[in-house]
Order: C-alpha cells, then structure tokens, then sequence
C-alpha cells in the first residue's frame, strides 16, 4: 500500500508557532529571529520520502535542528542567502541565486538571510540509498556526497526544479494529483534519480559504468524483491531461490555476475539497512539485540561488526543520535 501524500502552508510571525508547525509537519527545529521583527512563509508536500517545499522570509532567521534528520536537501535561493551548519564545524552556503546540496545528517542549524526566497526538494536516505542500490547493482552502505553547489547550466537543477512546482500546483493549487497516487510516486520516484544521475556524486563514475551494461535477468530481480519483502523472515538460499523461480546455482551465479555479490550477502545489506532505518527512527522504543533479532540477526556482537563494516559507526551510535 502506497504512503499517503501531506502539504502543509504557514504564515507566521511567531518563532514559537512556527517552530511547533514545522516540528509536526516536517523534522524537529527551533525557529528563531535575527532582530526585533520574524516572519516566514513555508508551503511544502510530502510523499513516498521525497518532500518539496518553499520557503520566504523578509525578516531573516535561524534554525536549530533539535535531532538529525537522515536525508538529503537540495536548495536553490532566488534572492537572499542560506547556510547551514553541521556539528563538524563546516559551513556550506550560497548567494542568490546558487544552489546548495547538503547532506542533512550531522547539520546543527541553519541561517536565512533577510529577503530569502528559496525553493527545495528533500530526499529520505533509505529512498536514496535503495534507488542507487538498484542503479549500480550492488547493496550501497556508504552516504552520498554530492557537489555542495552543482552548477544550474547543465539543467538537471532547473528541471528538478519545475517537476516541483508542477507537484506542488498539483497538491495546492488544484488537488488534481491527490486523486493520481501512482502518478504521485513516479514522481517521487523519479526525482530520486534525477537527483543521482544528475547531480555530481561519489557514484557518479559507477552510475556512468553501469550505464551500458544489461539488465539483471528475472529471476535476479524476483530474488531481491523478495528478499526486501521478506527481510524480516528467516529466508534461506533454497526459499529465495524457489520464491525467484529459479536453481541455487543460477541464483548464485545471476548475484555473482549482476550484483557482485552473493545472495545471502545482499540480503544481509538490505537486513542492515532496515536495522539502520530501525536505529534512527526517533519513534523507536527497541533496544539494539532487539532490533538485531527482528532483522536476522541472531548473534549481537556479529551485527555490530557488519553494522560498523557497512556505516562507519557503532549501532550505539547511530542510536545515540535519534535521542
């Protein structure tokens, strides 16, 4: 079943009302003025992972982010200026107009110039992650690092940017795309791509790379759809096989030649990944040897190994920062 879509508008000269709005409907932050007077104006849909928003402020103002958001943003200002700052002490930013792509884990805050206006997409990790995964073939464990200020004349930036107000038109000015969910998500799906095929990226080289190879056959792609559905379930190479259609061997050998992989290693990728998601979920009561168990894994100590292998930090890490 399909995520429904939300949209949100506010208008507010309240640091307060505004933090509380944005809080509820987007990811926690402490909105705060700049001088005496505070005003913003945000509107902003949201669906399948992929959120599009824009946002005005005649006043200027900052943000504190109150927990890490896992995802990625793309920004373009058309007048003012914007900066983030992340907890490492780097300050990325723009003059209008310019564009800005950033990582959002690991940012502590933001601050919008008076007379900022700017337009954006944000993209969840798990939604990035899954689509690079299967655009280069193999499980992705590292985060993307984008160009923080990709040039706009290749146009891939204005086209990301106008197949967002056609969404944002659909949802608030006329609802023609709440009653066209499928239409929706290819949307959503499709700006994911756009986003990784068109911004410049440490894939960037591998996405061009697998460009002109083939496909993965059938029962390869069978085998990894069922593995995401079943992720959970104690699934062994002979069930994947059969729920794929196919042998042991030619599961084995489809894996080794079109995902460079093992199958039971790339479910052990999409097992970790799911764990991660689990980790950062901020609506999460469960413990790690729980999260562990729910995903397959039986041995705590052995999941913190491959858990740190794939994301560069300990389980209780990533747990440490969703509080």
């Amino acid at each position: 079943m399909m995520d429904k879509p939300s949209k949100f508008h506010i208008r507010s000269t309240n640091p307060d009302e505004a933090s509380d709005f944005l809080s509820s409907a987007y990811a926690p932050v402490k909105a705060r003025s700049i001088g005496c007077a505070f005003d913003i104006d945000v509107k902003g849909v949201a669906r399948s992972g992929v959120g599009v928003f824009q946002t005005q402020s005649a006043s200027g103002l900052t943000f504190e982010c109150e927990r890490d958001f896992d995802g990625y943003t793309l920004a373009v200002a058309h007048s003012g200026h914007l900066a983030v700052n992340f907890s490492s002490g780097h300050k990325p930013g723009h003059p209008s107009p310019g564009t800005l792509v950033v990582d959002r884990q690991g940012i502590k805050g933001a601050q919008f110039a008076a007379g900022l206006q700017f337009k954006g997409l944000s993209f969840r990790s798990d939604l990035i992650h899954r689509q690079l995964a299967e655009m280069i073939g193999t499980p992705v464990h590292g985060r993307v690092q984008f160009t923080p200020n990709p040039a706009q004349q290749s146009g891939v930036v204005p086209l990301m940017i106008a197949m967002a107000d056609v969404w944002m038109a659909g949802m608030h000015d006329s609802s023609a795309l709440e009653d066209a969910p499928t239409a929706m998500a290819s949307l959503a799906e499709s700006l994911g791509r756009l986003m990784l095929e068109g911004i410049p990226n440490n894939y960037t080289e591998r996405l061009r790379g697998r460009a002109n190879l083939l496909p993965a056959p059938h029962h390869v792609i069978r085998a990894i759809d069922f593995m995401r559905h079943n992720a959970r379930q104690p699934l062994t190479l002979t069930s994947i096989a059969s729920a794929a259609g196919t042998s042991v061997r030619s599961l084995q050998e489809g894996f080794r030649k079109y995902r460079s992989a093992t199958p039971m290693g790339y479910l052990r990728s999409i097992r970790l990944e799911g764990a991660r998601q689990d980790l950062s979920d901020p609506t999460q009561t469960s413990s790690i040897l729980l999260i562990a168990h729910r995903w397959g894994f039986a041995h705590v100590g052995m999941f913190a190994g491959y858990y740190k292998s794939a994301f560069g930090e300990a389980p209780s890490a990533t747990l440490k920062k969703r509080q």
